[in-house]
């Protein structure tokens, strides 16, 4: 175990993830599918310190390849036949409809059942391969782990698998199972088949300590959380689909400092959530994959937060990426391609942020009282690309710590549509949409030279012109503009 936790902290992390990067192209799309292309510094080295140095402070995920490799001859098949089942070897027994695995091994279950499948292997490893499942329980959760050191779903290939339970529950004494999937120790999700969990009572998919998904194409939906691991969620691979009233994703370990994190590290990962979309009580790393949270109240919400690769879209009805809770120690982007539409805070840390590779796209707020950017400590941008464009209300430049120059103004009205930067020859160097009415824009890349003169142009058109590093006010108003800008007077330049 490692004891944490970032006393290094963002600073250690904002050290690394300085380090130079290289050069690729970037598309970035806005919320109605407006895109626009350009070269984006991807800070590949810092990126990879950074995130190691964050996940070298967390306890290691369970799940090894070969967790979900068996040898076929050892392989134990269990046959469900609607309110019973019958299984060909030893370490199965079963009552009636309720199937208990009580021994290590691999087991083959298809076909239906209305009850209950359980694990109860104590301190010893079991797989599970769902090869046609449908599983339901009117009274309870329909697959249970009480005991064992490791579970493993193996999907077969080619299979659906559905897993249901019961809207009340019979039992409701707190340590009684409350999820679809409900397991007391490490599980993981492998394979290539499908998986559909719905949890109509509780969570879909709840593990008490880790929780890996590697493989398979995993949909869940939720009466409260969508998937939760306790000690860590990790998706490695496959397709996740969450459709959840409360969080879509969580860890949420508040006991132990080297727990509670969610990481992504590969996969595409689809959520739709009534709450936070992606919630780690410590740490939220996202290294690869592709990642979308539709529909939030808060997109992301940790302690501390590492971006350093993948595609990330982000939308929310409040902060897009709120770092927050008894300890924050902030957010550094390092890579990958973040875009963000929220209608409160686009990038809220009550700590520090730093911007150091990859690409940033933030659209929204669009009214007064939230900001793009509200970094207590200040915007650290030390390379990548960042485009901020929102209201001018609570508007925030990067701080006097950034080494990347910025260019940052408020508009005399609001626009919408797109906005360009145009360099002292007139040749614009970078381009971004956005559908959504704003008063203010910041950018920042590796093309803007401090103290070098830039033009604005809104939907094509001069707005006037900005020198590098310096606050604007009053430029004229483009496209759906003409609106008054009377939040302007509490704009926040750099910290």
């Amino acid at each position: 175990m490692k004891m944490r936790k970032l006393k290094l902290g963002l600073a250690s992390l904002a050290a690394v993830a300085v380090l130079a990067g290289c050069s690729s192209a970037t598309t970035l799309t806005d919320a109605s599918g407006q895109t626009a292309t350009r070269s984006t510094a991807t800070g590949n080295s810092g990126s990879s310190e950074a995130l190691t140095a964050l996940l070298s402070e967390n306890q290691e995920s369970h799940y090894s390849q070969d967790d979900s490799d068996y040898d076929e001859s050892s392989v134990t098949q269990i046959t469900l036949n609607g309110s019973s089942a019958t299984a060909s070897g030893g370490g199965v027994t079963v009552d009636g409809s309720t199937v208990t695995i009580t021994s290590a091994g691999t087991y083959r279950l298809a076909g239906s059942l209305t009850g209950q499948v359980i694990v109860n292997a104590d301190s010893q490893d079991v797989k599970l391969i769902l090869n046609g499942v449908e599983l339901t329980n009117p009274s309870g959760s329909p697959m249970v782990v009480t005991a064992a050191d490791e579970v493993t779903l193996i999907l077969a290939d080619g299979t659906e698998n559905t897993i249901s339970d019961a809207d009340t529950y019979a039992d409701t004494s707190s340590e009684a199972p409350s999820s679809a999937v409900d397991s007391a120790s490490d599980l993981s999700i492998a394979g290539n088949g499908s998986l559909s969990v719905t949890g109509n009572n509780n969570d879909a998919i709840n593990s008490a300590d880790g929780l890996v998904i590697a493989g398979g194409n995993v949909t869940v939906k939720a009466a409260d959380d969508g998937i939760r691991g306790k000690d860590y969620v990790i998706v490695s691979g496959g397709t996740v689909n969450v459709e959840a009233t409360g969080d879509g994703i969580k860890s949420d370990n508040e006991t132990n400092a080297d727990r509670g994190y969610v990481l992504i590290e590969n996969g595409t990962v689809n959520i739709t959530s009534g709450d936070d979309g992606i919630k780690g009580f410590n740490d939220v790393a996202i290294s690869g994959g592709a990642v979308t949270v539709s529909n939030s109240l808060e997109a992301v919400e940790a302690q501390t937060l590492v971006i350093s690769g993948g595609q990330t879209r982000l939308t929310s009805s409040d902060d897009g990426i709120n770092i927050s809770g008894d300890n924050p120690q902030g957010f550094t982007i390092a890579g990958g391609a973040v875009t963000i539409d929220s209608e409160g805070d686009g990038l809220d840390s009550n700590a520090a942020g730093t911007i150091s590779g990859g690409s940033v796209v933030i659209l929204g707020p669009t009214v007064g009282g939230n900001g793009s950017v509200d970094v207590q400590s200040g915007l650290t941008v030390t390379g990548g690309e960042l485009w901020a464009i929102g209201t001018s209300g609570m508007a925030e430049s990067p701080s006097e710590n950034s080494t990347q120059a910025f260019v940052f103004t408020n508009l005399n009205g609001s626009s919408t549509g797109e906005v360009s930067i145009a360099d002292s020859s007139g040749n614009v160097i970078a381009t971004q949409a956005s559908s959504k009415q704003y008063s203010s824009v910041l950018y920042s890349g590796p093309s803007i030279s401090a103290e070098s003169t830039y033009e604005i142009l809104l939907g094509g058109k001069s707005a006037g012109t900005v020198s590098a590093n310096q606050y604007a006010t009053g430029m004229g108003s483009g496209p759906g503009g003409g609106q008054p800008g009377a939040d302007q007077q509490s704009s926040r330049p750099g910290r």
